[in-house]
């Protein structure tokens, strides 16, 4: 996989629950990305390809113990760096958090991670994963690209605690044309910006009208 990123508005019904709350994922065995909040209530990644893997977690940004009030904006951004590793950066409402560097996780590694090949889970983990790993809360407004977001992409997106549409560029934001996926949940889970269309999975899965 070459660099991509993606976008979402969270609103967890325990920011720190005794296991991960996953975002989304994509991974078959052998192969998995993963990126949650993890039991501490730390925005995370988690890495395996080529028998190597690495978990990434950020140092800022801490999510509540209990319930969210409302909802935030997280995004990540994952680079190929060719000749180097990989790197990772995640942002909190529009802010970048600290995070320790990836280490071990080379260009050709992660051209290994193919996501064409699996299917992307927004809400959960991947195809072995169990339901207590499973976003407990809501998710809104899905967004995945094949470019790397700058800081001022993200922050324009945050858009000060206000969503709109991506598929069409505003202000900073001017990544429309480089959106793979988007999924605005709007009482269904039809991509709304390619062709690769949704299904509600597990039988507390359900839209609600909340929304950022």
């Amino acid at each position: 996989r070459d660099t991509f990123s993606a976008s979402f508005w969270v609103k967890p019904d325990d920011g720190r629950k005794p296991n991960t709350n996953h975002i989304f994922g994509n991974g078959t065995v052998g192969t998995s990305f993963l990126f949650s909040i993890n039991s501490n209530g730390y925005l995370g990644v988690f890495m395996l390809v080529n028998g190597k893997y690495v978990i990434g977690s950020t140092t800022t940004g801490r999510y509540d113990d209990g319930a969210a009030s409302d909802f935030s904006h997280v995004a990540i951004v994952v680079k190929k760096n060719t000749g180097g590793n990989t790197a990772v950066k995640i942002y909190k409402d529009g802010a970048v958090l600290i995070m320790a560097p990836f280490s071990n996780i080379t260009d050709t590694d992660q051209a290994a991670i193919a996501f064409g090949g699996a299917t992307t889970h927004i809400g959960w983990g991947n195809a072995s994963d169990t339901s207590s790993n499973r976003l407990i809360g809501n998710i809104d407004e899905a967004a995945f690209f094949d470019t790397e977001l700058n800081a001022s992409n993200v922050a324009a997106i945050y858009n000060s605690g206000t969503p709109f549409d991506l598929t069409s560029d505003n202000g900073d934001y001017n990544s429309s044309g480089n959106l793979l996926s988007y999924y605005r949940f709007e009482n269904n889970t039809d991509d709304t910006q390619g062709v690769s269309n949704g299904t509600l999975v597990g039988s507390d899965a359900a839209f609600e009208e909340d929304t950022p």
